[in-house]
This record gives structure tokens, sequence and C-alpha cells, in this order.
């Protein structure tokens, strides 16, 4: 589980429930629409959980980079990760 840290220079997106969910969102679903494109998960049918379908690591860099960073791990606490 991962989520914006609260002394982060990016935590006034906690206040704005619509960012604070759509920008995620739209970078995953950038992501995934990204990896059916080059095939990488073109043999992947069914229903997945986000853990399973994206890569945390481009989803945050790319969160990092939307908010002109060029280290996640200054916005973004990971308590849990899947396995």
């Amino acid at each position: 589980m991962a989520r914006i840290a609260d002394d982060s220079p990016v935590s006034e997106l906690l206040s704005d429930m619509a960012g604070a969910t759509g920008i995620p969102l739209a970078l995953g679903l950038a992501q995934v629409v990204s990896r059916l494109a080059d095939g990488t998960i073109s043999d992947r049918v069914g229903v997945h959980s986000a853990e399973s379908a994206i890569d945390p690591e481009v989803l945050f860099t790319a969160l990092a980079r939307l908010f002109d960073r060029t280290d996640w791990s200054e916005i973004v606490t990971v308590e849990s990760e899947f396995s």
C-alpha cells in the first residue's frame, strides 16, 4: 500500500478528491494502454488488480514528474508491497 506522504510537497492533492483519485487513475491507465500497445500485457486476459497490471515504479515516477520532482520517494510513502 502506498500513499502521498503527509509532509509531501504535493500533499495539497489530498484536499481535492477528484485530483487525488483522477491523477493516479489517469497515470495508471496511460501505463496500461502503453503496455497493451507494445504487446507487454497482450496475453493477460481477465480481471486483474491494479498491483498486477501497473508497475508502481513507473507510476510513482510519472507522478513525481507531474509535480516537477525527480525522486518519487519524497512524495510517496510505501507502507507495504504487493508480492
